[in-house]
């Protein structure tokens, strides 16, 4: 797992409790089979969510993205003591771009924030069910990071880190924890990694600006690194927290 300072576990905010869940696919598959033939029925689905499932061509993201859903509607539903076909989930805005996925529960808009990560075994998601507080959750392979990923999406700081800890690791750390960054703060723009500066002193920049108000936490599951960013909404300029949770 990626070493930090100890200056960097130091929380500076304690952001609320974060839910996340992951998933290996074959039990994703049964929990859809179970959904369609359930209470919920064929249509679980919205005509909204629907028009967004039928903009993916390719049919392995057509899984993934209804692999998601499921899991992501299962964990609000949870949160929100309900049912799941009252639960909307939709990851593009007005301007059909790809954005941080908005909530409805019941036709009413739901100011929790949610994020879904898809990997090679499973699907990791996480709800912060709180208005304020977004998140951001990524899962990268930790064996096959290539360094040519580091010469050219890594900022001069990052490549320092990286070369001097010598281990694909960290590189798979940055990476995912750039992701979940992106995730957790993004409004519609492009995903650019050089943007997004992490140190080994735990402090963060995105777009040149010092992230405060913000925790990273990582663990391995089911053979991947999973980072989850949790970032309050009004951040401010300071400091960014990072925790390394083992498991």
């Amino acid at each position: 797992m990626p070493q930090v300072a100890a200056a960097a576990l130091r929380a500076s905010w304690r952001p609320p409790r974060v839910v996340r869940r992951y998933c290996a696919l074959a039990r994703l598959d049964a929990l859809l089979a179970d959904i369609e033939q359930g209470e919920a029925g064929p249509n679980w689905l919205s005509q909204r969510e629907q028009s967004e499932l039928a903009a993916w061509r390719d049919e392995s993201r057509r899984r993934g993205w209804l692999l998601g859903r499921v899991l992501g509607k299962q964990l609000i539903a949870g949160a929100a003591a309900t049912g799941i076909k009252g639960i909307e989930i939709l990851s593009r805005d007005e301007q059909d771009r790809l954005n941080r996925p908005r909530l409805w529960r019941d036709g009413e808009p739901l100011a929790w924030s949610l994020s879904i990560s898809h990997a090679d075994h499973g699907v990791l998601v996480a709800l912060a069910p709180y208005d304020g507080v977004t998140v951001g959750v990524d899962l990268s392979d930790r064996t096959k990071f290539s360094p040519r990923i580091a010469d050219v999406w890594f900022t001069p700081a990052e490549q320092d880190w990286y070369r001097e800890a010598d281990s694909p690791q960290i590189g798979a750390y940055l990476w995912a924890a750039k992701e979940a960054i992106y995730k957790a703060t993004s409004a519609g723009e492009s995903f650019a990694p050089r943007d997004i500066e992490i140190r080994p002193d735990g402090k963060c920049r995105y777009r040149n600006v010092p992230l405060a108000d913000c925790q990273l936490q990582s663990w391995t599951i089911d053979g991947h690194l999973a980072v989850l960013a949790i970032v309050r909404s009004s951040i401010c300029a300071t400091s960014i927290t990072t925790t390394i949770h083992r498991r």
